[in-house]
């Protein structure tokens, strides 16, 4: 039932969109020069593009559910700055705020996409490459997270996974260079519920991983095992204009242990997790992706992610030999800049 919810929160505007006007004329798309018009609406007021194009019944529906989506993001902060931040409105704002402002940024940019398109292809041909569509991925990444006054945290970290229709292997090694510290990690998961057998890989995934750390620069190591939902829909499957757009959505939860060697004391912590990524094909080889992750890369903050979490935008090339270059900008604290280079196949 609470799949359901989400899903439809999530792309209830996109439902009821149509390709053809009422008369069953098809509607053809507004000219690119419009965008600089356009887009900014359709970002700040979801389903504008929509009624731009003659679609009144989609924009229409649109407005009102990122209207929700975004009530709903508002009122978990709002309740969070009302009770002083207390135990009951922490384990309820941020859900409340992924899910609205997720919803929110995948109506906005669906909208601004398919204000352009001319609906022919729900999932195009670039999807293939996309990270969470691939069957085979390995490569190597560095985060650099400078820091005022300080050396900075230098992380380099290999990692490789395998899915397909139904489940998922994963594992990762990292390795901070300034501390010769890092962590590993593995972990798996396995499809709950399917949105379409045009894009079998597209769904509800219950995903889990084990992660060990090691910190000796102050004294501790740690376990974390995170377990997550993760939803993964291509608006494609739903409207063929919006098909250049996925919105996926994580949340759960980090049972963490911490083991604190020179005083022999163990401490847990059960904190949220969770976030969201917008991810749009501008063309066959170039990918875009915005996104916010509220969570914790590391046992003492991470080297990118705050106290209220981290949002992230970059770019995605697909280079010869089923390559992928990904550049991404981090802000959170401090800003991080992320690259990596890594092999994705069907």
């Amino acid at each position: 039932m609470l799949t359901r919810l989400v899903l439809l929160l999530l792309l209830a505007g996109s439902l009821t969109a149509r390709a053809q006007s009422a008369d069953g004329v098809t509607l053809t798309p507004v000219s690119p020069a419009l965008s600089p018009l356009s887009v900014p609406f359709s970002l700040l007021a979801p389903g504008s593009g929509q009624f731009l194009r003659g679609e009144s019944r989609a924009g229409g529906t649109m407005l009102a559910w990122s209207s929700v989506l975004l009530g709903a993001a508002f009122g978990g902060a709002f309740f969070m700055a009302g009770t002083g931040a207390s135990d009951v409105s922490t384990a309820v704002g941020p859900p409340l705020g992924i899910i609205g402002l997720g919803g929110f940024l995948s109506l906005g940019i669906a909208d601004a996409v398919g204000t352009f398109s001319d609906g022919q292809l729900a999932v195009p041909a670039e999807t293939a490459w996309d990270a969470w569509n691939a069957t085979w991925r390995g490569g190597v990444s560095t985060l650099v997270a400078p820091r005022a006054g300080q050396p900075g945290s230098v992380g380099v970290t290999a990692f490789g996974a395998w899915r397909n229709e139904r489940f998922l292997v994963a594992a990762e090694l990292t390795n901070i260079a300034s501390t010769l510290d890092g962590w590993g990690q593995a972990g798996g998961g396995v499809k709950l519920v399917g949105y379409s057998s045009q894009v079998p890989r597209a769904g509800l995934w219950l995903e889990s991983s084990l992660r060990h750390e090691l910190a000796s620069r102050v004294g501790f190591d740690g376990t974390r095992w995170r377990t997550q939902l993760v939803s993964v829909l291509p608006m494609g499957v739903f409207a063929p204009r919006f098909g250049r757009v996925t919105s996926i959505l994580r949340l759960g939860l980090d049972p963490t242990w911490v083991r604190y060697r020179e005083r022999g004391v163990t401490g847990f912590e059960l904190p949220l997790s969770g976030g969201f990524e917008v991810r749009t094909g501008l063309t066959d080889w170039l990918r875009g992706h915005v996104g916010y992750e509220h969570a914790r890369d590391g046992l003492v903050g991470g080297s990118s992610i705050g106290f209220l979490g981290s949002f992230h935008a970059g770019m995605e090339v697909a280079l010869p030999g089923d390559l992928v270059w990904d550049v991404r900008v981090v802000t959170g604290t401090p800003v991080a800049f992320f690259t990596s280079l890594e092999w994705r196949a069907r």
